[in-house]
């Protein structure tokens, strides 16, 4: 079976019980979730090889050490290849370490998936829906960009080859898929951080599809207390 899309990958692994709406709700956050990256050519021309990579990669790792909760506001926008309006959607995330990940949409609609280590849970309604992304499951992969993407910790994403750039604002980190099931699913996947805070202020990523999801971060709060029951579902 060939995956254009990355609905038929989530029906492939198990999911076939989501209907086709819930799907692409669920592809608003784990394409990316998180969760958004790919800037316009133009965009992508303002910036420079970082001079000092090092230097860079060890400003992230203390960074990535030193945060132990992250909140936001989100914006997210989603072009769909088969549709000419832009989906808008917003909504709260929370990170806490190890391995949580809270993304919350309240407009228009309430939704929301949860990461806590190998389990990923969707809810929408009153409908869980529980996919473990252990080893060996595809979906591990989509789990490690995620997760570590959004914890800011670049050198353990897997799967992809990564290029650093930047301009007097902003770094730009470039994620493009190495591994036959990451290419199936992404062309490009694309990290904008905030140049002296070294906060993520936007994340785009297209896909093999078409399909662009675009998410923008705003009133980033690190190191408020999070409770561990804000990343169980029942």
């Amino acid at each position: 079976m060939q995956i254009d899309r990355f609905e038929d990958f989530l029906i492939k692994q198990n999911m076939s019980t989501l209907l086709k709406t819930n799907l692409m709700k669920a592809i608003y956050i784990l394409t990316i979730s998180l969760f958004s990256f790919l800037t316009s050519i133009a965009q992508v021309a303002d910036f420079d090889p970082i001079k000092d990579l090092n230097g860079f990669k060890k400003l992230i790792k203390t960074k990535h050490a030193n945060t132990k909760t992250i909140k936001s506001d989100f914006t997210q926008e989603k072009s769909l290849s088969f549709m000419d309006d832009k989906l808008l959607s917003k909504g709260i995330m929370k990170i806490k370490h190890e391995m949580k990940v809270r993304i919350e949409y309240t407009s228009p609609f309430a939704y929301l998936i949860v990461i806590n280590g190998e389990n990923l849970w969707i809810k929408d309604g009153k409908k869980v829906t529980k996919i473990n992304t252990g080893a060996g499951n595809p979906f591990s992969k989509i789990n490690n960009v995620l997760l570590n993407t959004l914890q800011g910790n670049f050198e353990n994403i897997k799967g992809f080859d990564a290029s650093y750039l930047e301009n007097k604002k902003q770094y730009l980190l470039e994620l493009t898929p190495t591994e036959t099931d990451t290419k199936k699913l992404f062309k490009k996947i694309a990290v904008y951080l905030n140049h002296e805070t070294l906060e993520i202020m936007r994340m785009d990523m297209l896909e093999k599809s078409g399909d662009i999801t675009k998410m923008v971060f705003t009133n980033t709060e690190l190191n408020t207390p999070i409770a561990d029951e804000v990343f169980v579902v029942r």
